[in-house]
């Protein structure tokens, strides 16, 4: 039997296991010796943001051919100013089997200039944004997948929550979900669509829902989701 595991956090992991029977924004690339790094900032391509907004940070390590990725490198991920009182979560800091690794950032409840420096091997990527606006704080809770056991090809409901900083429901604020990694090949439903990334509007309660449907490939699904 193959079957997913599913980690609720502020991203979520769904792990296909094989037991017998039978992966918006800006990019910018940059050369280094044996390697060849991409560094990426997904989601709106707009360095100025509201207070609250959230962006996911990604490098791509591959060899010199600018393909094949390369796992097992370092990257660094760290303020080099933080004015509105931001938060840096790194989600991972060794590259995967897909030459990537991640860091999630949210925008403080200040106005000010936030610049993240993203270091992989002998290169170096500045990430900026301006924040600004009299915007309310969402935090972004993922609260459920049911069922937290999903056999390839198997469906999970995927429920996502937001709250203001002042605990109320973040009615109608937009939320876009997407894969960081998708070793399934694994895709959301929607209403009669499918697709790998989406964006939805929060309902009276701050909750949004949506169907993943696992591949049928053994491997590691991740799934973010950012309020732009």
């Amino acid at each position: 039997m193959k079957q997913s595991s599913i980690c609720c956090i502020f991203f979520l992991s769904l792990v296909l296991y094989s037991c017998g029977g039978g992966g918006g924004g800006s990019s910018s690339q940059e050369r280094a010796g044996d390697h060849a790094v991409r560094f990426n900032v997904i989601g709106d391509d707009s360095d100025d943001l509201g207070m609250g907004s959230s962006r996911n940070l990604e490098a791509t390590v591959f060899m010199r051919d600018g393909r094949t990725p390369l796992p097992g490198i370092e990257v660094r991920f760290s303020f080099l100013k933080n004015q509105s009182g931001a938060v840096l979560e790194v989600i991972n800091n060794e590259t995967s089997a897909h030459g990537t690794a991640q860091a999630f950032y949210r925008a403080g409840n200040r106005s000010g200039n936030d610049i993240i420096e993203l270091k992989a091997t002998r290169t170096r990527a500045l990430a900026s944004f301006r924040i600004g606006g009299e915007g309310e704080i969402v935090d972004m809770i993922l609260i459920a997948a049911d069922p937290d056991e999903v056999n390839t090809k198997g469906t999970s409901l995927i429920t996502i929550e937001g709250k203001f900083h002042n605990a109320m429901p973040a009615a109608g604020s937009l939320v876009e979900i997407f894969f960081v990694e998708n070793q399934s090949n694994a895709e959301f439903i929607h209403g009669v669509q499918s697709m790998e990334r989406i964006s939805l509007y929060l309902d009276n309660q701050g909750k949004a829902g949506l169907t993943y449907r696992a591949g049928d490939t053994p491997g590691k699904d991740s799934i973010m989701a950012i309020f732009p």
